[in-house]
């Protein structure tokens, strides 16, 4: 959601922290868990949103960043709580591209690896998420048949993959 939500602390004496969960409305016959507790001071912080699947299935898990800064002006007293995608994949080529986890990233047509592959096409940005955490978060990106060696998303940085 893009829209502001409105809240305050109940008690004064209270620690003011915050802690977050997936909606119901994503994994309906999933279970979602509390994260761990936020406090509520100015700075950046990432947490793992966790959703445990009752089919036996590996747990899904979002990480999100999350910025906390004072307001301006006469919103001076108030805390404004950002949350967004710890990763956004922005595709500024002229071709549409794939991308995967390394895990996910073979040659040969496996329904499983291929639900995990997100499309971008030209001028496109998406959210991204680590379909598995337990396996090396390493992003691979296809442009036509062969996948790119994987390569790590934490270093802040630009770079440039050759792909043949």
């Amino acid at each position: 959601m893009v829209t502001p939500l409105m809240m305050s602390f109940t008690e004064e004496e209270s620690p003011e922290s915050l802690s977050l969960r997936v909606g119901s409305g994503l994994h309906k016959a999933s279970t979602s868990f509390w994260c761990r507790s936020i406090p509520c001071q100015v700075g950046l912080r990432v947490r793992k949103l966790t959703v445990a699947h009752s089919n036996n299935s590996p747990e899904s898990v979002y990480m999100v960043g999350i910025q906390i800064k004072n307001g301006v002006g006469k919103y001076s007293d108030t805390r404004l709580v950002l949350i967004s995608p710890r990763f956004i994949v922005d595709n500024r080529s002229s071709k549409t591209i794939k991308i995967s986890q390394r895990c996910y990233a073979n040659s040969f047509f496996d329904a499983k690896a291929e639900a995990t592959h997100l499309s971008l096409p030209p001028s496109c940005n998406l959210p991204f998420h680590w379909p598995r955490l337990d396996k090396d978060q390493l992003l691979c990106v296809q442009l036509s048949s062969a996948w790119s060696g994987g390569f790590p998303l934490d270093n802040v940085d630009s770079f440039h993959i050759n792909i043949r």
